[in-house]
Order: structure tokens, then C-alpha cells, then sequence
């Protein structure tokens, strides 16, 4: 029987991924006193390549993503096509991996050895995933009014301790507008807005495909305006050079609240709400590279223990490998990765798969 999610579910999961590492390293931040417009760019970035993503489930409402690529595109490119996805999810899986045991050993775990923790977070991703989307979504839709919750607790302790100073953010447009869309592309659009084109491999399990675009465009609209409003106070906190430099701004944000000496070392909420969110975009990406194994070798998800446990020590393996240190880890993912990796799969095969559609529709309304 398909499996089915909700429209909450699907905003959920939308919101929690969209969240993901952009809570470790922000958003905007290298754009300094900009950052806000920055981010409202990409957002707006965002939602048009969102578009183009959702306009293959408008023709092909029920279809899996992998057959709608062989439909488009032909039996032989399409497979091609499958093959670059599934390395495309499995690597940005491995990346945010990466990043989250990264931040976990210098936060909590000192003392623990990275694959160690990696073997801990992809027990759970790889559960979740032997369970389905499903279950998944469920989950995230008991967790995300926590996170806001939590979101909302930093926010107020934050402001309580009167921390933020808008001088930080002065003077307003301090870029042309030629640096302005250097942030905002590759980066800013392709990170963490592009990413969303893994939806499409849960679409076809939305209860109304067609609404998909509308859902999802509520889910980036509300998770870039948390993020900006999440971006533009670290800021006015930390000030722009610090922000810019900082390994993981949020944490040392919510570190400075002392409250009479009664509220302090809020790091925990932090770290729960980095964890959590990292846990659904891992996991997403992970199931979607295995939805897509299944298609290929036509195995029930019941089936499919031994490939999920495969695909999980590969992901770990590959996550330990990605670099040899954090700060490389950073550079290639916010410079190397936007230009090489996700554009050719965010925009340039989407994009040509748009025009053999058009052209497609055209020939058959002739």
C-alpha cells in the first residue's frame, strides 16, 4: 500500500530540513551588515527553482521521481539520471553527517572518536528510513513545535539580556549589488533552498500531489524568515566580524546569556535543536537515495534491510573521507560544492528536463 503524509507533515518536513546545517554554519553571514538581504534574495531564488522542481509531479502527479526521469528523458539518459541522484543524495548526505559529528565531539563528546558518533546518528537514520516516509513525516510533526518552541526560547533570552545592538548592523547596504548576488548565487539559492529538489522524491506520497508547490512554498517561506530573523540577530550579538569567523555563531550567541547568574550555559538548546534538525536532513537525503535504489532494483521496502545497511556504512565511510579537517570540510562546502555539484543538479539537469517536457506536451497537443 503507498505510503501517505499530510500536508502539516510535508510543511514540517520542509521547515526541519530547510533548518538542517544552516543552524550550524548560518545564512547570510559572509554578506556581513547585508546578511538580511541577502538571505531574502535567495529565499526568492529558492522558491523559483522550487517551481521548477514541482512542475514534473504537476504532469506525472503519481509517479516516483526515478520513472518520471526515464518518462522525460528516455529509458537510457533517464537511468543515467537516476544514477547521478542517488550519488548526489548520498554525498550531501554524508556531508551533513560531517558536519553534525563534527559539532557534536567539540560541543559534548569530547573524547569520542568521529566514526564513533557517526555510527550512532545513521543507526537511527537508517531505522527511520527501514520504516518509511511515513513515519518519518510523523515524526517530524511531533518535533517541530519543540524545535520552534526551542527557537522561540533562544530568541527571548537573547533579547531579555538586551544583547542585540543595531549598531552592528549599520551602515545598511554596505555591498553593490554586483557582491549582493555573489552571495546569493551559487550559495545562497543552491544552500539550503536548492536542496529541497530531494522533495521530489516524496511528492508522489503527498495525500494532493498537485498542492505540492503551495506546501512547500509555505515551508520556505516560513523557514527563511526564522533563518533571517535567526541570521540578523547573531549579528547584531556577535557583530559581523566575529559572526563571519565564528565556527558556529548560534552556539556562541545563546553562550553569552546570563541571566543573574540563575539562567546561563544555555548551549543545550542549541545543540538539541542542531541535532534534531541534522537528524531530518540526513535522513531525508538518505531516503531518497534509497527510494531510488529500491526503483531501480524493484525491492520492497520490507526487503530492504540489507541495501539500507549497505548504503548507511557507505555514507559514514564516505563522511570520514569528505576531508581531512573541519575548516576544509567548510571551504569546499560553501565554495566548491555550490558551483561544481549543486548547480549541474539544481538547475542545469532539472532545467533540460523542463524543455524535454515542453516539448513533449507540445508534440502531443499537435
Amino acid at each position: 500500500m503507498k505510503e501517505s503524509i499530510t500536508r502539516y507533515q510535508f510543511i514540517s518536513l520542509v521547515i526541519l530540513f530547510e533548518f538542517g546545517s544552516s543552524i550550524i554554519v548560518g545564512l547570510g553571514l559572509e554578506a556581513k551588515q547585508d546578511a538580511w538581504l541577502v538571505i531574502l534574495l535567495s529565499m526568492i531564488g529558492g522558491i523559483v527553482l522550487y517551481w521548477l522542481f514541482t512542475r514534473f509531479v504537476s504532469s506525472y502527479p503519481d509517479t516516483p521521481f526515478p520513472q518520471i526521469l526515464q518518462i522525460v528523458a528516455g529509458p537510457y539518459i533517464g537511468y543515467i539520471f537516476i544514477w547521478v541522484y542517488i550519488a548526489y543524495f548520498l554525498y550531501i548526505a554524508a556531508r551533513v553527517l560531517r558536519d553534525f559529528t563534527m559539532l557534536t565531539a567539540q560541543t559534548i563528546l569530547h573524547e569520542t572518536p568521529l566514526i564513533a558518533v557517526s555510527l550512532l546518528f545513521m543507526l537511527v537514520v537508517c531505522f527511520a528510513c527501514y520504516l518509511g516516509i511515513e513515519v518519518i513525516a510523523r515524526t517530524s510533526e511531533l518535533f517541530l513545535p519543540f524545535i520552534l518552541l526551542m527557537g522561540g526560547l533562544f530568541l527571548m533570552f537573547v533579547f531579555i539580556m538586551d544583547l542585540p545592538k543595531i549598531h552592528h548592523l549599520q551602515p545598511f547596504f554596505n555591498h553593490d549589488i554586483g557582491e549582493i548576488l555573489s552571495f546569493v548565487f551559487p550559495t545562497g539559492v543552491t544552500f539550503p533552498f536548492g536542496e529541497l529538489i530531494v522533495f521530489t522524491i516524496i511528492f508522489h506520497h503527498l495525500e494532493d500531489p498537485l498542492k505540492s508547490f503551495r506546501y512547500g512554498v509555505m515551508g520556505i517561506l516560513y523557514s527563511g524568515t526564522s533563518l533571517l530573523i535567526i541570521s540578523v540577530t547573531i549579528l547584531m550579538v556577535l557583530g559581523p566580524m566575529i559572526a563571519m569567523n565564528s565556527t558556529v555563531p548560534l552556539l556562541d550567541t545563546i553562550s553569552l546569556v546570563n541571566l543573574q547568574g540563575i539562567i546561563q550555559r544555555l548551549d543545550p538548546i542549541v545543540i538539541i535543536i542542531m541535532v534534531i534538525t541534522g537528524f531530518f536532513k540526513i535522513t531525508i537525503f538518505f531516503y531518497a537515495a534509497v527510494a531510488m535504489l529500491q526503483y531501480l532494483f524493484r525491492l520492497p521496502r520490507r526487503d530492504s534491510k540489507g541495501l539500507i545497511g549497505f548504503m548507511g556504512i557507505l555514507v559514514i565511510i564516505l563522511s570520514i573521507l569528505i576531508s581531512p579537517n573541519f575548516v576544509e570540510h567548510m571551504e569546499e562546502g560553501l565554495e566548491i560544492v555550490p558551483l561544481y555539484v549543486h548547480i549541474p543538479v539544481q538547475m542545469i539537469i532539472p532545467g533540460f528536463l523542463f524543455l524535454l517536457l515542453l516539448i513533449r506536451k507540445r508534440r502531443n497537443n499537435q
